[in-house]
């Protein structure tokens, strides 16, 4: 072997070695130039997928828009439907109110009519006890002039009947009496 020593083996080696080292380095440029097309390619894959799961990611978001959309139009139906109906209630409240208001006008009104009626049942419970016992006072003073009126008229046919009697008897002493006088009167004509 050539000794190591020698200039122009170190140098032909040196020379070598940076032919070794430039073809290194070479190698090392391509396969970095490699691998960054391999990191390229893995970005483009990557960014396909990505832009694959974006399609479908914005899709999704269309989806869920037209529903939100909906659920808008929805919702604005319903607040419409909920105004209507809650106008609707208002007035019907209101209705209730007057009407409730009415009854209770005429829930007092009927009171009072009722308070002015035990007043008149009162006055008039008062005026039959006072028509009933002035109704037992003229039935008594009716029953005692009935009395009195039985008892007068008892008196009166017992008077008629005294004088019947006598007027009997007064005919009879009329017609002894006539008879008599008529019986001086022809013993006179004779």
């Amino acid at each position: 072997m050539k000794n190591s020593n020698d200039p122009v083996v170190l140098k032909q080696h040196i020379i070598h070695l940076q032919s070794e080292l430039h073809r290194y380095k070479q190698e090392m440029v391509k396969l970095k130039q490699l691998s960054e097309i391999e990191k390229l390619q893995q970005l483009l894959e990557e960014l396909t997928r990505l832009k694959d799961e974006i399609k479908e990611k914005e899709t999704k978001i269309n989806v869920l828009q037209d529903d939100l959309h909906k659920v808008e139009s929805v919702k604005e139906k319903a607040i419409i439907e909920i105004n209507t109906e809650k106008h609707a209630l208002q007035t019907e409240n209101q209705e209730l109110k007057q009407v409730l208001k009415d009854y209770t006008e005429r829930i007092d009104n009927l009171k009072q009519l009722v308070s002015i009626k035990e007043e008149a049942i009162i006055d008039l419970g008062e005026e039959n006890h006072v028509l009933q016992t002035e109704k037992e006072r003229l039935v008594k003073d009716y029953n005692e002039r009935i009395d009195i009126l039985l008892k007068e008229k008892s008196s009166l046919l017992k008077e008629h009947e005294s004088k019947k009697e006598e007027k009997v008897e007064v005919n009879k002493n009329n017609e002894w009496f006539y008879q008599n006088v008529s019986n001086i009167n022809r013993k006179n004509k004779r």
